[in-house]
């Protein structure tokens, strides 16, 4: 077998396209948002930042408190999770708010996904399904960037 098949780290790198369905009926609405996996760099340096960031933080107290330990509230873990997601997405299309497109940038993103649970919800179910990013099957439309997804990505790094 060649391993190469198995290479989630660049399937994950290049990213996938998928479309959102209805929380209720399960049927797609022809809305689609592009995303890394867990796998991408992104994804993996984001966690790697976060646990050494609690480490860090961690070190802090027990030398300030004599070996206590810091518990993260429940808000600060979900808007870590909404930031992970957040830099995992590299673009969208036919997405509308209100009657009009919704321009791709980190301030909607993290707006969608804190706003909207069910699109979170797919989002996370999407960067953590590796047979999406494997395979060309399922919900997957392409593997071509989303408007505007390579210059956004990167604008969308500097504000994190």
């Amino acid at each position: 077998m060649d391993l190469a098949t198995l290479d989630t780290k660049a399937a994950c790198n290049k990213g996938v396209e998928f479309e959102l369905e209805n929380p209720v009926t399960g049927r797609p609405i022809g809305a689609f948002i592009t995303v890394l996996g867990k796998d991408s760099d992104v994804y993996r340096g984001y966690i790697r930042d976060m646990m050494d960031e609690y480490s860090r933080k961690e070190a802090i107290n027990n030398k300030k408190r004599g070996g206590t330990t810091t518990v993260k509230q429940a808000r600060e873990l979900e808007a870590e999770s909404i930031e992970l997601l957040s830099v995992c997405t590299t673009g969208w299309r036919n997405i509308q708010l209100n009657g009009e497109d919704l321009p791709f940038n980190m301030k909607n993103c993290v707006m969608l996904y804190t706003e909207y649970p069910a699109i979170r919800t797919q989002v996370d179910a999407a960067i953590e399904d590796m047979g999406l990013f494997l395979s060309q099957k399922s919900t997957v439309s392409s593997i071509s960037p989303a408007r505007n997804s390579s210059s956004v990505n990167a604008e969308k790094m500097d504000h994190v």
